[in-house]
């Protein structure tokens, strides 16, 4: 399996995988580029603030519109 192809899983896989809650972020384990997708929240506990995630998501909608 090439570098494309395993993004492209990772990335459909973020998609369809109903164990990924909407709010989440979820990225590689700490230090690593690629491998095992976690729940970034215990790595940065900030992020789960979900009113800094509707201010984010307030900016990036302002952003583009």
């Amino acid at each position: 399996m090439t570098f494309t192809d395993k993004t492209a899983a990772r990335y459909v896989d973020a998609v369809n995988n109903a164990n990924y809650k909407t709010g989440g972020f979820y990225a590689s384990i700490e230090n690593k580029v690629v491998g095992e997708v976690v729940d970034q929240f215990d790595i940065f506990p900030t992020m789960a603030n979900e009113s800094y995630q509707d201010n984010a998501y307030e900016a990036v909608h302002k952003f583009i519109s």
